[in-house]
């Protein structure tokens, strides 16, 4: 190595050193409170629907790019959102809907590059019973506890929904990217379409469950549902305790592992594909179809 490479690497390395040294410091001085480096102006803001009649407003729309948003049932439509002096947001009853639109307007040069006060900085929405809630946007990050209503409809390109305790007729996802998670919830019709799909059902009734995408991880746990349909090219299923009369499990690389509470007799197994569990027909209409090209699955009852 040439003396000219050396200095550089010496110069190299005292640099990282001494701008270590300087966030350390600077750091420090903040006591090391990250939150602090945020520089975004934030206003508390509330949506004030007394001023509405009864029933004017009878659904919800959100397009909410970079706050979080939480959302639970209560008496009456209320919402606690906030402006940044990053992002532009308007908030209109257009044909008895309740719009909420917020639009980041970064600049690199005039934004700050920590905007890490927004994840405390939430979108607390309150809907009456049965209210309509739909999502949209670039990146949505959406916690419902709670909430009992006909509709969830979530359009986002990065989706991060996690639901509580929540009762809903109709649940429908589409995202390119999401990581989806349902705990004590009670669902009729659940449709989750996404690219790359990491979803958690744990504790749930979800009569009518369908997925599908290219990278697929599902997990179930103690979960009851009469049809369950899971389609991926990769896919990754994990069902553990569940109770199902119809199942139907599909992907060109499909690693599954399948714990039914029931009676092994009672089911017509299908397979298509090689190195799958055995065939049988059942004793009544109780159904599991497996389909795959590259397969590792395992088929329990308990």
């Amino acid at each position: 190595m040439s003396k000219t490479w050396v200095k550089w690497l010496i110069a190299a390395a005292s640099l990282v050193i001494v701008g270590g040294i300087i966030f350390a410091v600077a750091m420090s001085s903040l006591n090391w409170d990250f939150y602090r480096l945020d520089t975004t102006e934030y206003e508390a803001k509330t949506f004030d629907a007394s001023e509405y009649e009864a029933n004017e407003i009878r659904s919800v729309e959100l397009k909410v790019n970079s706050f979080p948003v939480t959302v639970t049932t209560g008496d009456a439509l209320s919402l606690n959102y906030y402006e940044a002096s990053d992002s532009e947001v308007s908030v209109t009853v257009e044909s008895g809907v309740l719009k909420v639109n917020e639009s980041q307007d970064y600049n690199i040069f005039t934004s700050s590059w920590f905007s890490f006060g927004k994840l405390k900085k939430k979108y607390e929405l309150t809907v009456p019973i049965g209210m309509p809630i739909n999502f949209s946007g670039t990146n949505g990050t959406i916690n419902l506890t709670g909430v009992t209503t006909e509709t969830l409809n979530v359009k986002s390109a990065n989706a991060d929904i996690k639901l509580t305790d929540c009762n809903i007729e109709n649940v429908v996802i589409s995202s390119a990217n999401c990581d989806t998670e349902l705990n004590g919830c009670t669902v009729k019709n659940a449709q989750i379409n996404s690219t790359n799909l990491d979803l958690e059902i744990r504790n749930s009734n979800i009569e009518k469950l369908e997925s599908s995408g290219t990278n697929s991880d599902v997990e179930m746990r103690d979960t009851e549902s009469s049809e369950i349909n899971l389609h991926a090219t990769n896919a990754d299923f994990t069902l553990s305790g569940i109770t199902v009369n119809t199942l139907s499990l599909r992907g060109t690389n499909l690693d599954a592992n399948v714990l039914i509470r029931g009676v092994r007799e009672e089911y017509t197994v299908e397979t298509h594909g090689r190195e799958l569990p055995s065939a049988q027909t059942g004793t009544t209409d109780k159904k599991i179809t497996l389909r795959g090209t590259n397969n590792s699955v395992k088929l329990r009852w308990a």
